[in-house]
């Protein structure tokens, strides 16, 4: 871990706007500005003028974890300081961009091609907004503060991993009354943990995509004594703030159908259907996804926007610029089913 900060921190970043300052040279300008001020007279206006300035070039490194941590080691008290700056000045923003724009589009947003997959394949995507913050913990453990959202280690992006709206969805499955052992349950997500049983084991027909976004925020839980009824200690988490955008997408592929009979193939389909519906809508507006959600924490809002629904290459996919969440779960079934009438039948 040591091996890599300093591999990045003293590497030669420089600034595209203003200065040529690597930021090794702005940790050093800021070290010298607080010795200056200690050692000024009766007037420290200036020397205190020069070293808010030195922090605020601090606060715009795209990495504020690496300067921290530098700091902590050199002067604690700087360290400090930085931190409670740049808890003060988190806003929501945009972070920066992608290098390659055609790249991160796709990632964004997945396209599949449902001619390789077998049939009555279906894909679900659609843009939707928080209504809420979204938390999550990162495995980065080197970091400015203890709690950092979840980040994608390329992209450096935070993110809803794959495996967890898979979680997120059984859950909220969960809560509506499946239970674990449910035969429709099993053959959507796979066997359930702690399945010994050769015969139980099985891959589970959905197969969901990570969810990207492009801004980061701050949250503070502040804990209050039961008695006292005051909270002395803030907890900072850093969060996906709300009004955030991202893409969902869901993979739906009943692979162990083949061969089955036509009337059973159909039935299985749209007894499926009929569960995603119900799971993704209770998931995104009630139960929520991510960290703390009995909190209130992870929902998102009911409009969304960039709808797309396919079934084969061989219709039309259904697009909608902007629906109601609630009313594609509510018809999802239905327009499914002209989609999946000839695709079903070959």
């Amino acid at each position: 871990m040591t091996c890599d900060k300093y591999a990045y921190l003293f590497q030669e970043q420089k600034r595209e706007d203003k200065t040529d300052k690597t930021i090794e040279n702005k940790i050093g300008d800021l070290l010298r500005a607080k010795k200056d001020l200690g050692l000024a007279g009766g007037n420290k206006k200036e020397k205190q003028k020069e070293v808010d300035r030195a922090y605020e070039e601090l606060l715009e490194v795209f990495q504020p974890h690496l300067v921290y941590h530098d700091l902590h080691w050199q002067n604690k008290q700087a360290a400090d300081d930085f931190r409670n700056k740049w808890a003060l000045s988190k806003e929501p923003k945009q972070l920066p961009g992608i290098p390659s724009n055609a790249i991160w589009t796709t990632i964004e947003k997945p396209q599949i091609n449902l001619n390789i997959l077998s049939s009555c394949s279906i894909s679900i995507q659609f843009k939707f907004t928080l209504a809420k913050s979204y938390l999550s913990r990162d495995e980065n453990l080197f970091y400015i503060i203890d709690n950092p959202v979840r980040k994608d280690k390329v992209f450096t992006r935070p993110y809803i991993a794959a495996s967890s709206w898979k979680g997120s969805l059984r859950a909220a499955l969960w809560q509506t009354g499946y239970k674990e052992d449910d035969m429709k349950i099993r053959r959507l997500f796979g066997n359930e943990r702690g399945v010994e049983q050769q015969e139980m084991l099985r891959s589970g027909r959905l197969f969901f995509y990570p969810t990207f976004f492009d801004k980061v925020d701050l949250e503070v839980i502040n804990p209050h004594d039961r008695k006292k009824r005051v909270g002395k200690n803030p907890i900072l988490f850093e969060c996906v703030p709300e009004g955030t955008s991202g893409y969902f997408t869901l993979l739906y592929i009943p692979f162990d159908l083949a061969g089955k009979d036509l009337a059973e193939i159909k039935q299985q389909v749209s007894d499926d259907l009929k569960i995603v519906c119900e799971g993704i809508e209770a998931m995104l507006t009630i139960y929520g996804f991510g960290a703390k959600t009995s909190s209130g924490f992870g929902l998102a809002e009911d409009d969304i926007t960039d709808v797309c629904i396919k079934a084969s290459q061989k219709t039309k996919p259904l697009e909608f610029a902007q629906m109601k969440l609630s009313d594609l779960c509510k018809n999802l079934h239905e327009k499914v089913k002209q989609l999946f009438k000839d695709d079903c039948n070959d």
